[in-house]
C-alpha cells in the first residue's frame, strides 16, 4: 500500500515521486510546515512523530531542493537533489487527475537522474530528503502547465526590484503571436507601486499590461508593501528613506496611513480580540476543572524619565507567559506619568473581571504602594504577591550605601552572597511566609560564623554543608559588635522587608513581562511618537508576536547538546553563559496579510468599535500660527533693543 501526502485532496504517492518527513526537531520550520497543511502548530511532537506524516515533492519549489557535487572518482557521476534545511512546502499542488501524469506527457526541460547510489542528504536527520529517479523539473516549477492558476501563491509569490529601461525593452514589439510589428504607442501610468503600460503596435493591434492586480480598486502590492510596513515594525519614513536611495516607486504617505488606517488597524484588532477570547474560554474551562488563574502585570512608559505621554500596562499569564489583557493610557486620563501605572492596573482588572467573569486568584505586581493600597481596598479576595527582583533590586541598593560607609568594608564581599540568600529563601520556603522570614533572619548568625544557633526554645542550623577549619578560617565573618553589622541587622530585620516577605513566599515573577516588553520595542521604539490608535495596534500586534512565540525550547547542536552563549555581564562583571533558543517564528504574519486582503475584497466589512480618544495633552488652545512665529522671532530683536553691542 502506497503512502498518502498530507496536503488536502493530494491523495496517495506514486512509487516514483518522493516524499519528505515533516522536520519535528527544527520547531521553528515546523511550524511553517504545520500552518500550510491547515493543522494546530501546537501539535505534540510525539503525536507527529507516531503518524509518520509525508508531504510529496509537488508541494516544493525546485529552488528548495539543492544538488549534490557527484562522485570526483566516477567520470559520469550523476548529480542527485536534496531538500535545503530551510526548505517550506508552500505549492498546493495539481489535482488528482494531473497527479498521475507520465513524465513523458508532462511538459519536462530537463530529466533529473537522482539515483540513491552515492551522496549525502543535506539534512541526516531526515532519510527521507531526496527525489525519485523519475522526478522533472516540469513537477517542481511554478510555472509549470500543469498547474491550475487558482493553485498558484497568489500575493505570496516571488517578486523583483526590475529597472525602468529593463522593463522598457519588452514593449519594443507586438505582443501578438502573429504580429510582431514596432510598438509605435506606449502610455505609462503609475499607481504608488503598481505601474500600468498601454501599448498599440503599427498594425492597430493594443494591448494592457500591469505589474500587479488589483483588489476592489486598490493595487495589491500597494497593500501589501503597507502589510509589510506595519507588520515588521517598521514604520513608513524608514521604509520611505531605503526606497528614496533606490530611487524605488512605493506609494505616497497618505495613501499608507489611509490603508493603515482603513485596514491594517481593524485587523489587528480583530485578529486580538480573536486571540484574546480563546484564551479567556480556555481559563474559564481550565477553572471549571479546578485550576487557579495566575497572572503578573507591569507598566511599560514610551519613553524615559518622568515626562512619558503613554503608558501600557500588560497582564500575562504565569503559567504559559501569554498576554492576556492590555490598557494603553495617556497621561492626560491620569494627572501624571506616575499615576499612569496604578490606573492601567485597576483599568485591567476590571475588565477581566467584570466584563470577562475571569476569577483571579493571584496576581504578581512589584512594590508600588498606590497598588499594593488598591488590591487592599478593592480586590481583597485575590493574593497579592511581590516580584522578588523588585524587593532585590532596593535592598541592593540599602546595602551598596552601607558597605560605602567608613568602616564598613568587610561587608563589600558580602553583598553578592546576601541578595543570592533572599533569592534561595523565598524559593524554599514553600509558600510558607513564617518559615520565608526565620530563613531570611538567619543570614544574621551565618554572617558572622555561627552555623548553629538556638532560636523559640529550637535549635536551627544552616543548610549549607559543614565547612572546614581552613574555610572557617578564611572566611571575613562580621563582628557582632561592628558597625557594619549593626546596619546589616536593620536593614535585615528592617519592619517593612519583613511584612514584604509576607507576600513573596510563593516566589512568583514578572520577568517574563520583561521579555514582552523586549518584544514591545521591536514595534514601538521609545525614540518614536505614535498616535494613539497606532500605539494600540503596535501593542496588539507585539502581543500577537509574544503570544505566537512563547514556549520555545532551547535550540540543540547537530549532536543534540543544548547550545549556550558566553555574555559579560555589567551587572555581576563578570561571564555568564545563557541559553540560546530556537528563533522565532514569524509565519503569524502570513495571516494578517491574508486578512488585509480579505477585508479589502469585502464591500462592506466589519467596523471597528468606536473608541473615545483621551484628551490631548495641550492645556491651552492651540493660538494661530503667525503669532508663534512672530513670538519667536522677536525673542533675539528685543534683546538688542536693550543692549547695544559694539563690533
Amino acid at each position: 500500500m502506497g503512502r498518502l501526502c498530507s496536503v488536502r485532496g493530494c491523495g496517495k504517492i506514486p512509487d516514483r515521486r518522493t516524499c519528505h518527513r515533516l522536520p519535528l526537531r527544527d520547531t521553528a520550520r515546523r511550524k511553517l510546515w504545520l500552518s500550510f497543511l491547515g493543522w494546530d502548530e501546537k501539535t505534540p511532537v510525539s503525536v507527529l512523530q507516531e503518524a509518520d506524516h509525508r508531504v510529496c515533492a509537488l508541494h516544493f519549489e525546485y529552488e528548495d531542493y539543492v544538488k549534490s557535487r557527484g562522485d570526483p572518482h566516477r567520470v559520469q557521476s550523476p548529480k542527485k537533489l536534496y531538500l535545503k534545511r530551510s526548505a517550506v512546502p508552500t505549492r498546493l499542488g495539481p489535482t488528482h487527475d494531473e497527479q498521475d501524469i507520465e513524465p513523458d506527457d508532462a511538459e519536462t526541460e530537463t530529466t533529473m537522474d537522482v539515483s540513491m547510489s552515492t551522496a549525502t542528504e543535506d539534512d541526516p536527520r531526515d532519510v527521507s530528503f531526496h527525489l525519485s529517479q523519475q522526478t522533472t523539473i516540469s513537477t517542481l516549477s511554478t510555472t509549470s502547465s500543469s498547474i491550475p492558476a487558482e493553485n498558484r501563491s497568489g500575493w505570496n509569490e516571488k517578486k523583483w526590484i526590475v529597472n525602468e529601461s529593463c522593463l522598457m525593452t519588452l514593449f519594443s514589439s507586438c505582443h501578438v503571436p502573429t504580429c510582431g510589428a514596432p510598438i509605435i504607442d506606449k502610455k505609462v501610468s503609475t499607481r504608488g507601486s503598481k505601474i500600468k503600460i498601454e501599448w498599440t503596435c503599427v498594425n492597430n493591434h493594443s494591448g494592457t499590461w500591469t505589474s500587479c492586480p488589483d483588489v476592489r480598486g486598490v493595487p495589491e502590492n500597494n497593500l501589501l508593501f503597507s502589510a509589510a510596513t506595519l507588520f515588521s515594525g517598521s514604520t513608513y519614513t524608514e521604509i520611505a528613506e531605503w526606497a528614496s536611495i533606490l530611487n524605488l516607486q512605493i506609494l505616497k504617505s497618505t495613501q499608507f496611513y489611509s490603508i493603515q488606517r482603513e485596514n491594517l488597524i481593524p485587523v489587528l484588532h480583530f485578529a486580538y480580540k480573536d486571540q484574546q477570547d480563546y484564551l479567556i474560554k480556555r481559563l474559564l474551562r481550565e477553572k471549571a476543572e479546578g485550576k487557579s488563574i495566575e497572572l503578573c502585570g507591569d507598566a511599560r512608559c514610551d519613553s524615559p524619565g518622568y515626562s512619558s505621554k503613554y503608558s501600557t500596562y500588560s497582564l500575562q499569564l504565569l503559567s504559559t507567559q501569554e498576554i492576556i489583557h492590555f490598557e494603553l493610557l495617556q497621561v492626560t486620563e491620569a494627572g501624571s506619568s506616575v499615576a499612569m501605572e496604578c490606573q492601567g492596573f485597576r483599568r485591567s482588572l476590571n475588565h477581566l473581571i467584570y466584563n470577562e467573569g475571569l476569577p483571579i486568584d493571584l496576581i504578581t505586581t512589584d512594590r508600588a504602594p498606590s497598588i499594593r493600597k488598591m488590591m487592599r481596598e478593592e480586590f481583597g479576595n485575590i493574593q497579592h504577591e511581590f516580584d522578588p527582583w523588585h524587593v532585590t533590586k532596593g535592598l541592593k541598593k540599602k546595602l551598596v550605601a552601607l558597605s560605602n560607609k567608613k568602616g564598613n568594608q568587610d561587608l563589600h564581599g558580602w553583598l553578592r552572597a546576601i541578595l543570592n540568600h533572599l533569592w534561595f529563601c523565598c524559593s524554599s520556603c514553600g509558600g510558607n511566609a513564617q518559615e520565608l522570614r526565620r530563613r531570611w533572619t538567619s543570614l544574621l548568625h551565618h554572617i558572622c560564623g555561627e552555623h548553629v544557633w538556638e532560636q523559640d526554645g529550637r535549635r536551627w542550623a544552616c543548610p549549607h554543608p559543614a565547612l572546614s577549619p581552613e574555610e572557617q578560617r578564611k572566611k571575613r565573618w562580621l563582628h557582632k559588635d561592628s558597625d557594619a553589622f549593626r546596619g546589616l541587622q536593620a536593614i535585615v530585620e528592617d519592619k517593612r522587608l519583613l511584612k514584604d516577605l509576607d507576600q513573596m513566599a510563593h516566589f512568583k515573577h514578572t520577568g517574563s513581562l520583561e521579555v514582552f516588553h523586549s518584544v514591545m520595542l521591536k514595534y514601538m521604539p521609545k525614540r518614536l511618537h505614535f498616535d494613539y490608535d497606532t500605539m494600540v495596534a503596535r501593542t496588539q500586534l507585539a502581543i500577537l508576536d509574544n503570544n505566537y512565540n512563547v514556549g520555545r525550547e532551547q535550540a540543540m547542536t547537530s549532536e543534540g547538546i543544548p547550545r549556550f552563549s558566553m555574555v559579560f555581564t555589567k551587572h555581576s562583571k563578570d561571564w555568564v553563559a545563557k541559553k540560546i533558543y530556537e528563533p522565532t517564528s514569524q509565519s503569524f504574519r502570513h495571516h494578517l496579510v491574508e486578512r488585509v486582503l480579505q477585508r479589502r475584497e469585502n464591500p462592506t466589512p466589519p467596523e471597528m468599535p468606536r473608541v473615545q480618544q483621551p484628551q490631548n495633552i495641550a492645556t491651552k488652545e492651540k493660538p494661530p500660527k503667525e503669532d508663534v512665529i512672530q513670538k519667536h522671532q522677536s525673542r533675539f530683536s528685543s534683546l538688542l533693543e536693550h543692549h547695544n553691542f559694539e563690533l
